[in-house]
């Protein structure tokens, strides 16, 4: 039996419980803690944050940010997006994300695209993100580190118009 998974904003009532979901060991130097992203959204007002609910149990998080705010047109960034390990593997982030992109249009007319980055040495997140429609279209050039080194963060985007 498939449940429903809903979004529900990050506020005082269950930001710790947020703060509080966890990764597979091998899974976190993939992304920023949801410690960390909590607290950009504090002072950033262009983010925009989610926790993934299944019922009423949290099990995931989600960040976006609207690029450049003020401007036409709009890009949309994915800047976080995450499923404790206990809830891996249950197609919750896949519902989750196909979600957010039908809403995101909606809710932000101007934004022509939504991009998301992963690690370049990450093929099973190259095929998700290309599953629901997401198009490799480069690298980020802050992700080399300030030598240069490393593999870097492919860039995908899905286009809205």
């Amino acid at each position: 039996m498939q449940h429903d998974i809903r979004f529900q904003s990050v506020n005082e009532d269950n930001f710790e419980d947020i703060m509080d979901l966890e990764l597979h060991p091998e899974q976190e130097g993939n992304l920023a803690s949801n410690a960390y992203s909590v607290a950009q959204m504090a002072y950033y007002d262009n983010f925009i944050g989610y926790g993934i609910y299944l019922e009423e149990e949290p099990v995931g998080f989600i960040m976006h940010a609207v690029l450049p705010e003020l401007q036409d047109p709009q890009e949309l960034a994915i800047y976080r997006f995450m499923v404790d390990k206990r809830y891996q593997g249950q197609g919750i982030g896949t519902r989750a994300l196909c979600q957010l992109i039908e809403r995101l249009p909606a809710d932000f007319p101007r934004a022509e695209r939504i991009t998301i980055c992963y690690h370049s040495d990450k093929p099973e997140l190259r095929a998700f993100y290309q599953k629901l429609g997401f198009v490799e279209v480069g690298f980020d050039p802050d992700s080399f580190g300030e030598d240069g080194s490393g593999p870097g963060d492919n860039v995908a985007e899905i286009r809205l118009r």
